[in-house]
């Protein structure tokens, strides 16, 4: 099992990628959302994995999902939100 900061900063850097991958698609307006709900949704996949991949104990698993989910979220969250704020600086405006 990988340590806090390791796992934080896989988390952080798939989320980093998925919202990079959004931006060429979508538009301001929904890049702010996908900034929020990705990074969310690569942490909660990345936690559940050991669960739908080596048949672990779920119920072990979903005690610590809250805390787990806010400690690799958080971070991964706000990283997108700077990602997109720069993202938004940097495309011409569209009238």
């Amino acid at each position: 099992m990988l340590p806090l900061p390791a796992t934080m900063a896989i988390v952080t850097m798939a989320s980093l990628l998925v919202v990079l991958a959004l931006s060429k698609a979508l538009r301001n307006r929904w890049l702010w959302l996908a900034a929020v709900i990705a990074p969310l949704a690569v942490a909660y996949c990345v936690y559940w994995a050991p669960v739908w991949i080596g048949g672990n104990d779920p119920a072990q698993a979903s005690a610590w999902e809250t805390l787990v989910m806010i400690a690799w979220g958080a971070p991964a969250t706000l990283a997108c939100l700077v990602f997109v704020a720069v993202v938004r600086l940097r495309r011409p405006r569209v009238r």
